[in-house]
């Protein structure tokens, strides 16, 4: 995938985009290492003692600490004592990994992983699980196998130390683990160092990717005061602004970061994308275009471009043109088909669009919106057992609400009623919400357990407050659960929603069965109108009409 580099300064666009009046981000607190003078390394004694101090440190994982560490690392080495070398490399990787901003500023201690003969148990512990630092390694079963219970043991080992909860929060976060499960071993992480930027960082994602960031938009603003460098701080600004949906403050975040790093085009995206959330896509389209004259290698913007020209413009045939000339240049890159079959589906288009949904899964095979997609594609063409085969596919702690919903709407259409009850009940799991009472009981009734599913009804209803439309389900559900009086609960569901299609169709086999035709047809007609794709309803009119006329 195309990624954001540095490139030379853009004075166009940074006059352009410079507001004036913007607020500004103190810096972070400073760290103190417990550092050691080169004169007075003679009083750890021996090499062991040494080591040992250098591997607090190390634990610490602060950028100062983490240098002093590796410095007291390479003492020790050449003081003879076993493991020091290793220490080095493994402080050495944290310092690159963790703040490769400060990295430059300290130097290489020269060692490399051929030499990294370990002794200390927590560093132990801690070095197989480095590669998480890497944002591309992925992290399968056997990964997770491996590192779940060396971090386990770390944390126990040096229970002062934010890297075993913090790595914890990678693993968790790379297998798609639920948001909350990745939020706590964050958080865990920033409670044994308040300041611990990478760990502020991660739970910055985690609250933005949950969803609520409208609710902690404080928090998204404290955590990105942790981070160690203005334009760090900047850029995480913007981002919690504009998912938080405050696209004024992210612009304005944006052109502080622009005026810090005036040679880093992510603000100059940030800055169209906070104007295009704000609505105005005319002039973020000037600024992608502009962005792209220099940098056209780069995928967000490229995509943005693409959403506006289709979303706002209603330019599909230049919003395709774009993505396909990038899937040209980059065809490796599995966004561009990706947003080609959205844009693809939107027109209507769908055999074009599960085309180029199976050319980007070709390209991404675990991508969890291209499989849902697949997924709910698969379910709109009621193709059931290929949707089973695709949300298959998603691990199932990676789930979403929206995937537990498709779930239940697919094994009701494999008539596997008690698969069904069982997303249904993930669902109330994960939302607490009235609609996934529904479902359960819609579920218990298709299993003949009506007396349980009139149980889950009444909590719905008497302890729930749903809004109007689903109360109105809700009476239909209970009228087919065998209530007392099931005509009451029938016009307490008009009552709530006149246009509730199943109570109509209800009311009129209660009128049909009292033999009032005419009334019956006409609740008939009224649900049918409502759901004109429903064949049976159709008949059901038809032949009402049929008997009414019979009947005069």
């Amino acid at each position: 995938m195309p990624r954001i580099r540095a490139f030379g300064t853009m004075p166009v666009l940074l006059a352009a985009l410079v507001l004036s009046g913007c607020s500004t981000v103190g810096p972070s607190p400073d760290e103190a290492a417990q550092s050691a003078p080169p004169d007075a390394l003679s009083q750890f004694g021996t090499g062991e003692s040494l080591l040992s101090h250098a591997v607090t440190l190390i634990a610490a994982a602060t950028p100062a600490s983490l240098a002093e560490g590796n410095r007291l690392a390479a003492a020790a080495d050449e003081m003879g004592a076993r493991g020091a070398a290793g220490a080095g490399i493994v402080g050495s990787t944290l310092l690159r990994r963790l703040y490769p901003e400060s990295a430059g500023s300290y130097p290489e201690n020269g060692l490399s992983w051929d030499e990294a003969r370990i002794t200390s148990p927590f560093l132990l512990s801690i070095a197989p699980a480095l590669v998480l630092l890497d944002p591309h390694a992925a992290a399968d079963d056997a990964r997770e196998t491996v590192l779940r219970p060396k971090l386990a043991e770390a944390e126990i080992l040096m229970p002062t130390s934010p890297l075993p909860p913090f790595l914890q929060g990678l693993l968790l976060e790379k297998r798609a683990a639920p948001r909350a499960d990745v939020r706590a071993r964050f958080e865990a992480a920033l409670k044994r160092s308040p300041n611990f930027s990478p760990a502020a960082a991660g739970l910055a994602r985690t609250i933005i990717s949950s969803g609520s960031a409208p609710s902690e938009l404080p928090l998204l603003q404290h955590l990105a005061s942790l981070l160690p460098t203005e334009p760090q701080r900047f850029a995480a600004l913007a981002r919690g602004a504009l998912a938080a949906g405050k696209p004024e403050v992210a612009a304005d975040a944006a052109a502080q970061g622009l005026l810090r790093a005036p040679a880093d085009p992510a603000f100059v995206l940030l800055r169209a994308q906070a104007l295009a959330a704000a609505g105005d896509w005319y002039q973020s389209l000037w600024v992608l275009d502009a962005l792209l004259r220099q940098r056209p290698d780069l995928t967000d913007a490229i995509l943005l471009k693409a959403r506006l020209l289709h979303d706002n413009a209603q330019n599909d045939p230049e919003s395709l043109a774009v993505l396909g000339d990038a899937e040209t240049r980059y065809p490796a890159d599995a966004s561009f088909p990706e947003m080609r079959a959205r844009i693809l589906l939107d027109k209507g288009q769908t055999q074009e669009a599960v085309t180029a949904l199976l050319h980007a899964h070709e390209l991404a095979p675990e991508d969890l919106e291209i499989l849902s997609l697949l997924v709910s594609t698969s379910a709109q063409a009621r193709q059931w057992n290929e949707a089973s085969s695709w949300l298959a596919m998603i691990p199932g702690p990676a789930r979403t609400a929206e995937n537990l919903r498709l779930g239940w709407q697919i094994s009701n259409g494999l008539g596997d009623h008690a698969q069904a009850l069982a997303f249904a009940l993930q669902l109330f799991r994960m939302t607490k919400t009235a609609d996934a009472l529904a479902l359960e009981a819609r579920s218990m009734l298709a299993a003949v357990r009506p007396a349980d599913a009139m149980v889950v009804i009444d909590h719905a209803l008497l302890a729930m407050d749903p809004p109007p439309p689903l109360a109105s389900e809700l009476h239909y559900l209970r009228s087919q659960a065998g209530s007392a009086d099931p005509l009451f609960d029938l016009r307490a569901a008009l009552r709530e929603n006149p246009d509730n299609a199943e109570a109509l169709s209800a009311i009129a086999d209660f009128l049909a069965a009292q033999k009032d035709y005419r009334k019956a047809m006409e609740y008939a007609k009224r649900a049918s109108t409502l759901a004109p794709n429903n064949a049976a309803l159709a008949q059901k009119a038809r032949e009402l009409s049929r008997l009414a006329a019979a009947a005069q």
